[in-house]
């Protein structure tokens, strides 16, 4: 999957687009996480590639996750010896209003990894 949002991008959905509890940077990593969780319900993100993909410090990407578990948008399991931690999505984004006709912002790869632009530049 990685491999395919280097070649293409980020679709940052409606509902978290326009969620005015959400910080920009936490819009777009949690984003990220829905990307990554599509095929199983969660995914094992590495804050590392996130630091890489978004320049951003590990500290200030361990930091977003655990606001977006405070805020009730993710569920954490830690990892163990066998198996890598684990990133649940719980905000549902398929109940989107259907009288909306904009769904989302794409944002590509270039873009978002763009160090030159803030996050709010990145989503506008």
């Amino acid at each position: 999957m990685k491999n395919k949002l280097k070649k293409t991008g980020l679709w940052i959905p409606y509902q978290i687009l326009t969620d005015k509890n959400l910080r920009d940077k936490e819009k777009i990593i949690y984003s990220l996480i829905l990307f990554f969780s599509n095929n199983k319900g969660y995914c094992s993100i590495r804050n590392k590639y996130l630091e890489n993909l978004l320049d951003r410090s590990t500290k200030r990407i361990s930091s977003i996750i655990n606001l977006l578990q405070d805020k009730k948008y993710i569920h954490i399991v830690p990892r163990n010896n066998s198996e890598e931690r684990k990133l649940y999505p719980l905000v549902d984004i398929k109940n989107i209003d259907k009288k909306v006709s904009f769904k989302g912002l794409f944002i590509p790869i270039s873009v978002l990894s763009d160090n030159n632009l803030n996050d709010k530049e990145k989503l506008h």
